[in-house]
């Protein structure tokens, strides 16, 4: 065996080693956990949490700052991307930008007004309108680092990595408010809960199919931090299959918003195959942003980024 196939060896055995240990600290973390509903059916009624969730998350106008994205595939000791990421984002309600790097979790996190050393950039995104403007270095691309194209819902929206947005964090790709809007055509409409706990009363909201027992949805709400999921479970068999635990802030300005959303997935035994963990490392709501943070200006590109077939704010050339 030569040198390469020794050190391809022992990097596995290291890696795989940490995988066991980070899904044993991933179980160690969800015993007592376990949830169980109550059965006590309230008269508010899932348009009215559906409603009062749009209107907590409406006030957020803009954004920015740094959220931390940590992902763990445990069925493979092999990652096509670094576990841990920064995304530095922001946003308003028609332009956003994306900066995506690797890091450590020690090293100091650079602030936006700083250069970005490209060698560490995962992925760059400025969507401004109806176009997504995608910035990568390439050593073979003549026109220059910047591709255009239209802006795809189906593609783009609920895309953290394209445009973040805070909400993304209070929910899963499919929202209680997707759920909602599709309720006519279930098997059974989903029940409203009741839970009285020391910390003030809690709505749990659970779906369910007649035609298949055993098949649930439950999302746990708060109503006084503004009607945001603080737990979201998929379960069949009774044996649950996905989890979310959502922490809910409050920003100085004092709105309530998701801070951090820990994930699971669950093999039928309850041995965890996935997790994630978003959180932000900081953040700021509804103040103003300068027009250069919604612009190319906010990625500090040089000169051999610019292509010639796309009308930029490109800097003058001195």
């Amino acid at each position: 065996m030569n040198f390469r196939c020794i050190y391809s060896a022992i990097v596995l055995l290291i890696l795989g080693s940490y995988l066991s240990t980070q899904r044993a600290q991933a179980q160690k973390e969800l015993t007592g956990k376990a949830i169980s509903p109550p059965l006590k059916e309230t008269s508010i009624t899932l348009a009215q949490i559906v409603a009062r969730q749009r209107a907590t998350l409406s006030q957020i106008q803009t954004a920015r700052g740094v959220a931390v994205w940590r992902e763990l595939l445990y069925t493979t000791t092999s990652q096509s991307a670094p576990p841990l990421r920064l995304v530095h984002f922001a946003y308003c309600s028609t332009a956003s930008v994306n900066l995506i790097f690797s890091w450590d979790g020690r090293s100091p996190v650079a602030q936006v007004r700083e250069k970005p050393d490209w060698t560490k950039v995962l992925a760059a995104f400025l969507v401004a309108d109806d176009k997504v403007y995608s910035i990568k270095p390439s050593g073979s691309r003549k026109q220059g680092w910047i591709s255009v194209a239209p802006y795809n819902p189906a593609v783009h929206e609920r895309n953290p990595l394209v445009s973040f947005r805070i909400e993304l964090l209070a929910d899963e790709p499919v929202t209680l408010a997707d759920l909602f809007g599709t309720q006519n055509s279930m098997a059974a409409p989903p029940k409203v809960y009741l839970e009285t706990t020391t910390g003030g009363e809690k709505l749990w909201v659970i779906f369910s199919n007649p035609n298949l027992p055993g098949e649930e949805l439950r999302y746990l709400i708060n109503p006084a931090k503004g009607y945001l999921a603080e737990y979201i479970g998929r379960f069949s068999q009774k044996r649950k299959i996905h989890e979310s635990f959502l922490t809910i802030g409050k920003t100085k300005q004092g709105h309530w918003i998701p801070a951090r959303r820990k994930s699971y997935d669950y093999t039928r035994d309850g041995t965890v195959t996935y997790f994630s963990d978003w959180y932000f490392h900081s953040v700021e709501v509804n103040t103003t942003l300068a027009p250069y943070e919604l612009s190319f200006a906010y990625f500090h590109l040089p000169p051999e980024a610019w292509p010639q077939t796309i009308q930029t704010n490109e800097p003058a050339k001195q």
